[in-house]
């Protein structure tokens, strides 16, 4: 929790970016998904709405709420999309995803069960119910 007076203003200042930030990222995901979908069934408004995708990304940009590489990624990924369909080629897959390292359950259940075990066999303290005596006041 914030101490200072300032701190909390700031606070507040960052709810109120983020849910604004939040909208235009939003917006700026459901017109990118839009242009994609047109580009797949080979839509007749396909140029438009890549073009109307690719004006809500700079303008997410303007508004400093994408980075301008990340932006620039975007754009590139749906102009190749789109001038592979328009060619007539087949439109290039999305990126593989990275692989994530699974974690492995079976050694982690293991450890857990050792320690519970352990603490198991260690006899338990009887704790002091007595309460400190008081001092008497003079």
């Amino acid at each position: 929790m914030a101490n200072t007076k300032s701190a909390k203003k700031t606070i507040l200042v960052q709810r109120r970016n983020r849910a604004r930030n939040l909208g235009i990222r939003t917006k700026m995901k459901t017109v990118v998904k839009v242009a994609v979908g047109a580009i797949e069934n080979k839509a007749d408004n396909r140029e438009a709405a890549v073009r109307e995708a690719l004006r809500t990304i700079d303008r997410t940009v303007s508004k400093g709420v994408l980075k301008k590489n990340t932006a620039a990624r975007k754009k590139s990924q749906l102009a190749k999309a789109l001038s592979a369909m328009n060619s007539g080629k087949v439109a290039p897959k999305e990126a593989p995803k990275k692989k994530v390292a699974k974690k492995k359950a079976a050694p982690k259940a293991k450890a857990k069960a050792a320690p519970a075990a352990k603490k198991a066999e260690k006899p338990v303290k009887a704790k002091k119910t007595e309460a400190a005596p008081k001092k008497e006041e003079a």
